[in-house]
């Protein structure tokens, strides 16, 4: 079986899926909402097909994880019909590394005889960070929004910002939509704190003065996702990490913890920090051969 990860499955593909012939329709509804990403997934899905004949196909979508937020959650308030695009809603981006690594945590927790839906915060570490406030399996708050532009500060990215300065880009600057969104996708966040591209570990590991600001900036917000997260779940019971930089966590999620456990006054039971290792293809890995293992869902 070949799995392929897609970044934005909308609320079409709330599950992993193998490749059907209706699946290319499906896929093609898609468009107007992603038209950067559906395009090339449909290109590479007909080229597996072209080169193995007869080797199944397992779709698995980012945003799967998270097409049943509550509608308090993934709407914005604003008219539909301004945007032009159907479907504009708050979505996240690693909803597959997210899933694998609360399950991972569910595990954990029954073999010690815990079976009650965990409050997790689930912090995934990738260039683009994200935040997602989960109960048991289901996500009830994530920190990016209709693009993964919205939420924490990444790599290149500037996260959540006062869309007044995108209107006063365009006014002083006298920046088109290009330049706009070229600044605040490749040429922001941690980029544009420290002047020159940089890495998390870099950032929590370096005593230059451009990476600790870098660091605080990223710290707080985080810190402000987590009790957004929190009020949310109604409180939390853990705080797990993944993605390519989840080693991070271990420090930060010390740092979290103490943050945390010190605000908190109704005696809650201490905070459990999980790092969730494994890559998203390891994941993606599993996730198809799963797929091919469940009879109902292959005879889709």
């Amino acid at each position: 079986v070949i799995a392929v990860r897609g970044v934005y499955g909308g609320a079409e593909f709330r599950e992993p899926t193998l490749v059907s012939p209706n699946t290319f329709a499906r896929l093609e509804r898609l468009i107007p909402s992603a038209p950067l990403h559906i395009p090339p997934l449909l290109n590479l899905i007909r080229a597996c097909q072209a080169a193995w004949l007869e080797t199944p196909l397992a779709l698995v979508f980012e945003t799967s994880f998270f097409a049943d937020l509550p509608a308090r959650e993934h709407l914005y308030a604003i008219d539909p019909n301004l945007t032009g695009r159907p479907g504009v809603r708050r979505f996240g981006y690693h909803g597959i590394l997210h899933a694998a690594a609360c399950q991972q945590l569910a595990r954990k927790r029954r073999a010690l005889g815990m079976n009650a839906p965990a409050r997790v915060l689930s912090i995934c570490l990738e260039a683009r960070p994200e935040l997602a406030a989960v109960l048991g399996p289901n996500p009830l708050l994530v920190t990016s929004g209709a693009t993964p532009l919205e939420g924490l500060p990444g790599q290149t990215a500037c996260g959540e910002l006062d869309p007044s300065i995108v209107l006063m880009l365009a006014q002083k600057k006298g920046w088109g939509a290009e330049q706009i969104n070229d600044t605040l996708t490749r040429q922001s966040g941690w980029l544009g704190l420290v002047g020159r591209s940089t890495t998390l570990a870099e950032i929590f590991g370096s005593r230059r003065r451009e990476c600790q600001l870098a660091r605080d900036v990223l710290q707080y917000r985080l810190l402000l996702a987590c009790g957004a997260g929190m009020a949310a779940l109604g409180g939390v019971d853990a705080v797990v990490f993944s993605g390519r930089s989840a080693a991070v966590g271990v420090g930060l999620g010390l740092w979290l913890k103490q943050k945390i456990e010190s605000a908190q006054t109704d005696g809650n039971a201490p905070i459990t920090i999980e790092i969730f290792q494994e890559s998203v293809d390891r994941v993606l890995a599993d996730t198809a051969a799963a797929l091919m293992l469940t009879p109902r869902r292959k005879s889709k």
